[in-house]
């Protein structure tokens, strides 16, 4: 498995695994352990940013999908998928309340509609409305209980509350009873043991993210020995 991705929830073509929200490029990881080596960990997560997985889409791109889907709807309003597609479109392109009315119109359509309900919740997530973001979210698992996804999404909802305990709760399920090999799951891990001040489980967290990476070389003995703050 090479990553969580953002269309694994209700996705009509199955569930492809690709890195987490949809990436089309790799990023390698190990400019994580090079500027690791010269700055704070606070320096690293704000420099890169636990977000970096997504790469969003080119605007002409967006702007396609947005028409194309906005003329599905006209065609056929009563289509909770054409709904749906079209509040992904307008969440990528930061319209956040044509997203909700559009994501809003395909629950109203059909209450199991994960995808889209999954999208209103990062809707809510965005705006730091993280009440109605939880709540969508659990929704899913009453039919999804295994998707990692949505755990690492109510992960991210309690750091942004700052319930640290309980956000590395929902990282610790992921890693113990679905799947431990998930990057992503390991670099939240680091971001929110960095912000409760542990430094040195935050850096091993991220040195294993890194390592997961398919595209990470670890550094040679010999090239990590001397370098600026690193412990000798």
């Amino acid at each position: 498995m090479d990553g969580i991705v953002d269309s694994e929830v209700g996705g009509s073509a199955g569930k492809s695994r690709v890195p987490l929200g949809e990436r089309e490029l790799p990023l390698s990881l190990a400019i994580t352990v090079f500027l690791g080596a010269v700055l704070s960990v606070a320096a690293v997560a704000t420099a890169i940013g636990y977000r970096y997985f997504w790469t969003p889409k080119s605007l002409p791109r967006l702007e396609a999908e947005k028409a194309r889907w906005e003329e599905e709807t006209r065609k056929s309003p009563a289509d909770p998928a054409a709904w749906t597609e079209l509040g992904v479109v307008l969440y990528k392109k930061k319209d956040l309340a044509g997203a909700e009315k559009a994501l809003r119109k395909a629950v109203e359509l059909e209450p199991r509609a994960d995808r889209a309900r999954y999208f209103l919740g990062m809707v809510y997530l965005e705006r730091k409305d993280y009440d109605r973001a939880e709540a969508a979210f659990r929704e899913i698992l009453k039919r999804d209980i295994g998707n990692p996804l949505v755990f690492y999404r109510l992960a991210e909802v309690e750091l942004g509350r700052k319930n640290y305990e309980k956000a590395l709760q929902q990282l610790d399920y992921i890693n113990e009873y679905i799947d431990s090999s998930l990057r992503e799951v390991h670099w939240l891990r680091g971001v929110v043991l960095e912000q409760m001040g542990k430094r040195n489980e935050a850096i091993e967290a991220y040195r294993r993210s890194a390592a997961l990476d398919p595209d990470y070389e670890p550094p040679r003995p010999e090239e990590v020995v001397g370098r600026p703050g690193q412990a000798q």
